[in-house]
């Protein structure tokens, strides 16, 4: 498959694997190309290319960072071996901040 003519069509999944394992196999990587086929074929790239996708990404990711940020309901349990090391992290650095 000409590469041109697969990104002329869309591609499908399986031509679009084809595709990447043969560029990935060139030596040095075509950066450029790579970056030129996920931007037309990445679900990602297309949901930055409206606006709407921006904000639905930007909240996804704020979403991901809040939880990823937060302490887990088990290191704020006291009661539970992870809240207790927490804890007694706490008490050994009195600088430790939340």
């Amino acid at each position: 498959m000409i590469l041109k003519d697969f990104l002329d069509e869309g591609g499908d999944s399986q031509a679009f694997r084809k595709v990447m394992r043969q560029a990935l196999q060139l030596r040095p990587l075509p950066y450029d190309l790579l970056g030129k086929i996920m931007q037309r074929h990445s679900k990602v790239a297309k949901k930055l290319a409206t606006h709407e996708g921006r904000e639905e990404m930007e909240n996804k990711a704020r979403a991901i960072m809040e939880h990823i940020c937060k302490p887990s309901q088990r290191a704020l349990d006291a009661n539970h071996a992870v809240g207790k090391v927490a804890d007694a992290i706490r008490a050994a650095l009195p600088e430790f901040k939340e």
